[in-house]
């Protein structure tokens, strides 16, 4: 019985309960408090001819007040494109993970986090889009562009 109650316990501790700002943004215990890249190589892309994206990184951006939810840099970078593309994500909470909108009416994303520290980012059913040397836009119904595992990465990355 002594066992039930402490497991109990545990579970219904704040630790348990604690969403992605705290587990991914906050975490002392990670490389880098808030900055994930992720680059695909020849052989994934190969092995995924519908993905357009090459990398992909999340930041908190620099313009964020660091308030309760951050603001969000995304940059994305495209197959036979060398420009890095920006969109500026404003974000809640829900439950464990954010529920991200990017500026401008540019689509959604939500952020869930991974046990070994990275994020899954899962693209909007209304896509989402970015504004560079032209207009892109990742599909939320379509092609290997829906869903992306970016590790946490050392901060010099992001600076």
């Amino acid at each position: 019985m002594r066992y039930a109650l402490a497991a109990l316990c545990i579970m219904a501790s704040p630790a348990f309960a604690e969403n992605v700002l705290d587990s991914h943004f906050g975490n002392p215990a990670l490389p880098s408090s808030g900055c994930f890249v992720r680059s695909y190589s020849n052989s994934h892309l190969a092995k995924h001819p519908d993905q357009v994206v090459t990398d992909i990184a999340v930041m908190v951006s620099a313009l964020s007040s660091g308030g309760n939810t951050p603001l969000l840099d995304v940059f994305v970078t495209l197959r036979g494109d060398r420009y890095q593309y920006h969109g500026l994500a404003a974000c809640k909470t829900k439950g464990k993970g954010l529920i991200c909108q990017l500026e401008g009416d540019a689509g959604a994303f939500t952020l869930t986090g991974e046990d070994n520290g990275a994020l899954r980012l899962t693209v909007g059913r209304q896509g989402m889009g970015f504004e560079g040397d032209k207009f892109i836009e990742i599909s939320g119904t379509q092609g290997d562009d829906r869903v992306f595992l970016i590790p946490n990465v050392s901060g010099e990355l992001c600076n």
